[in-house]
């Protein structure tokens, strides 16, 4: 996690970090918009199982300890350490396919919500922010979510934008806002 002095960085940020380090590397795959052999993205998606397998085994271990009344704390070290590889061949494996990891989770995330019920009806407070640049899909996204969550539905413009006109809409779309 960071703290409020750290900058953030986005999943794109970190999938050029990936394919930057693949090059310096020579790990250099052809993306899948260049017809690539598929034997490349068969290697990352096996390393990819490979480093869960790992995770798993971690986890299995630190569990068997505890059952054990041994202390799991080694195994959870080492099961932290493998959700690291897993980000970076998740990272290859996307840039090898030419897909934004964050537009993807963004749309499983989306389907999601209209897949499974809410079941705690007592969570409250629930804000979702989407931000990126524009056409990128943000009120997409924010329409689709709205149909599974109730009002209030609110958007903003940006502080930076001046422009005229109304800048927070209340309630869902499609659903008259709350009197």
């Amino acid at each position: 996690m960071t703290n409020d002095s750290e900058a953030a960085v986005t999943l794109d940020q970190l999938q050029r970090i990936q394919a930057a380090f693949d090059r310096q590397h020579g790990f250099e795959f052809a993306s899948a918009a260049t017809g690539h052999d598929l034997a490349r993205s068969v290697f990352a998606s096996l390393a990819l199982c490979g480093e869960v397998g790992e995770l798993a085994n971690q986890i299995k271990k630190a569990q068997r300890s505890a059952w054990l009344g041994e202390d799991p704390a080694e195994h959870i070290a080492r099961a932290k350490l493998e959700v690291g590889g897993i980000l970076a061949y998740l990272l290859k494996l996307s840039n090898e396919l030419d897909l934004s990891l964050d537009e993807t989770y963004l749309t499983t995330l989306s389907d999601n919500w209209l897949r499974f019920p809410v079941r705690n009806h007592q969570a409250t407070g629930r804000v979702v922010c989407i931000a990126g640049p524009s056409g990128s899909g943000k009120s997409s996204v924010v329409k689709r979510l709205a149909t599974v969550m109730l009002p209030p539905y609110f958007r903003a413009r940006p502080i930076r934008n001046k422009a005229p006109g109304p800048s927070l809409t209340l309630g869902a779309p499609g659903r008259p806002a709350a009197a």
